[in-house]
């Protein structure tokens, strides 16, 4: 009974459509990932890390939490392509 995991790796596709720069050095992104269109996604500038981390859209329920429209396990790479790709914008 002691079955071991497997582990896929996720490929992924990634094309930001839009890109806007908003306060609190966010830019808000939509992107097409893997087919799925995603409209109001934010790239956050962590100073902590020094690096950026993508946000996924969400809206605040009536016990004041957030909740994500969307989710996907976004990996570093991807990240840094999104903001390749935000900068050409």
């Amino acid at each position: 009974m002691n079955k071991k995991k497997e582990t896929r790796k996720i490929e992924y596709t990634v094309e930001v459509i839009r890109a806007r720069e908003c306060k609190n050095d966010s830019v808000a992104v939509d992107i097409i990932l893997n087919g799925v269109n995603i409209y109001g996604g934010f790239l956050v500038w962590s100073g902590k890390n020094e690096e950026y981390f993508y946000t996924f859209p969400s809206y605040k329920g009536g016990d004041d939490k957030y909740y994500n429209h969307a989710w996907a396990p976004i990996p570093k790479d991807i990240t840094k392509s999104i903001v390749e790709q935000a900068d050409k914008l």
